[in-house]
């Protein structure tokens, strides 16, 4: 058996053609065989395929995003021709905690996500989707008008991505008065954070600054206690010092997070229909 795969156009004929040569070895001669078979195309089903404009992954750097806002454009093609409007209806879905997906705007905590009118495009707010988000999009498609009537499954054109928030923090540095006066009653300290692009502007809407301070001791040692004050700038008593041997100042950063809805009792706080959200 002979196995040939070759792509065709429908209606077109393709014209598969053979030839071998047989050795007989009664006569010693050598025989040609030609053989050629026709096959036509009667046609094919051309399945849809649905496309978005942004890759299986976004990563989302608070520190240096030129945009907390993400949009994101669906297209449904029969090759190179896009399905009219009216032959297909798409559906956004989000990846719930559960491990399910449903519908966007089905749930108030689909406030990170807004659908435009004709369902082509969505736009998150990286700022208020948290640490990760999983989307997708899948389509209806009726090649005679009537989308509203296709029921999703495994197999309808689909697209997805995931955005995923991704924060460290920079180097760290510290400017203040390296001694201490008599006459000082209070020091006050800066603390500047920078990467390799340089200092980062407003860099305490995105992370806390807890400060620390530990007395000197005879021996050298430190210990340090509790946060003593907190934000980029702290004005620290000089008591938190030693009068004999100083003391050291010690700055702690961590991630203050996202914006999150505010909830009472589990039901999202609302001020003329709009969520709260606070860090």
């Amino acid at each position: 058996m002979l196995a040939v795969k070759r792509n065709a156009s429908p209606g077109k004929p393709l014209t598969l053609r053979f030839e071998g040569e047989y050795a007989d070895t009664r006569t010693g001669e050598v025989r040609r065989v030609v053989m050629s078979h026709t096959l036509v195309c009667e046609g094919v089903a051309a399945l849809p395929q649905l496309t978005i404009d942004q890759p299986e992954t976004v990563w989302y750097y608070p520190l240096r995003a030129d945009s907390n806002e993400l949009t994101v454009n669906a297209e449904l093609k029969i090759g190179d021709t896009e399905v009219d409007a009216a032959n297909r209806i798409f559906v956004w879905e989000r990846l719930r905690d559960t491990g399910a997906w449903t519908e966007v705007g089905s749930t108030l905590a689909d406030y990170d996500i807004t659908v435009s009118a004709d369902g082509t495009q969505a736009k998150v707010r990286l700022d208020l989707m948290g640490q990760r988000l999983d989307l997708r999009v899948r389509a209806r498609y009726d090649a005679y008008g009537n989308p509203s009537g296709v029921a999703l499954n495994a197999g309808s054109p689909s697209a997805a991505f995931s955005a995923i928030r991704r924060l460290m923090p920079g180097r760290v540095t510290v400017t203040g008065p390296g001694r201490i006066l008599p006459s000082m009653r209070y020091v006050e300290y800066e603390a500047h954070m920078s990467d390799g692009k340089g200092i980062i502007p407003d860099a305490g809407s995105l992370f806390a600054f807890s400060w620390y301070t530990a007395k000197g001791m005879a021996d050298g040692s430190v210990t340090y206690g509790s946060p003593v004050a907190t934000g980029q700038k702290a004005r620290i008593p000089v008591s938190a010092f030693s009068s004999d041997f100083g003391g050291k100042v010690q700055v702690g950063v961590s991630d203050l997070g996202w914006l999150k809805a505010l909830t009472v009792d589990g039901a999202y706080l609302t001020v003329d229909g709009k969520i709260l959200v606070v860090k």
